[in-house]
């Protein structure tokens, strides 16, 4: 019962959020996870007082989800624009690297079509074709 009531005062925390709606379809599903991943985490870590631990792991993995999901539209649109690839990369904390790969394709009535393809240690891990319209 304790998980289920945490799992609902953070979804009424990220729906409620007026900022949650300029946000893009990547970047709310990215603070989604985060928000619930860090908050089931959080809940783990902190026996001494869950609600801490519930409270900092949800807003910690939210803003970590939210920036991610930003830096894969951020690389589709940006193909997209240049007409070229682009290819976003980093080391995380735990030391593994993580790639996004964009190209674009020719352009197709009123939007490109982006081959977008992410990398973990440099194996391929996901890979999906986006819209971006002009």
């Amino acid at each position: 019962m304790k998980i289920i009531s945490i799992l609902l005062v953070m979804t009424l925390i990220i729906s409620g959020c007026q900022y949650f709606d300029r946000l893009t379809t990547r970047e709310k599903a990215g603070a989604g996870i985060g928000a619930l991943g860090g908050g089931l985490l959080g809940l783990i870590a902190n026996d001494g007082n869950p609600w801490k631990g519930v409270l900092l792991g949800s807003v910690g993995g939210a803003l970590i989800g939210g920036i991610i999901g930003n830096i894969i539209d951020y690389a589709s649109k940006e193909s997209s624009h240049r007409s070229a690839p682009v290819k976003y990369y980093r080391t995380t904390k735990d030391g593994l690297n993580e790639e996004v790969y964009a190209s674009p394709s020719e352009k197709k009535g009123n939007y490109k079509e982006v081959n977008v393809k992410y990398y973990r240690n440099g194996k391929l891990t996901g890979e999906e074709v986006k819209k971006e319209y002009e």
